[in-house]
């Protein structure tokens, strides 16, 4: 089952950000010609907490609007067309308004562990 969603599109090209009720992302593209679609790719990309809502932004984040923690931005490297393609994953934690907690010098946890 499929629980959230975000399209990023570009002048050349676009993909979307499935995300899973496991918190499994999938970026899903299309191969088409001219108005007619020839295929569907699909490739797992990562693994975020359980998401209300996701937002690509253009200058190549992610933002994660989580259900039942901090709601989380990570940075892109690259679109994952790649094997070698590599992202930074940045978790800045927010405050209930939006605003980002800290002032720059606090300690962010940017790793994977769950706490």
């Amino acid at each position: 089952l499929m629980v959230a969603h975000a399209t990023h599109k570009q002048k050349d090209f676009f993909f979307i950000l499935l995300q899973s009720e496991l918190g499994d992302l999938y970026k899903v593209t299309l191969a088409y010609k001219s108005d007619v679609v020839d295929a569907v790719n699909v490739h797992y990309f990562d693994t975020v907490p359980l998401a209300t809502s996701l937002c690509v932004l253009r200058r190549g984040f992610l933002f994660v609007a989580a259900q039942a923690e901090a709601h989380r931005f990570y940075q892109f490297r690259g679109i994952g067309d790649d094997s070698d393609d590599q992202y930074e994953r940045v978790a800045v934690p927010l405050r209930a308004d939006g605003s980002v907690a800290g002032d720059g010098d606090d300690d962010v946890d940017d790793d994977d562990d769950d706490d």
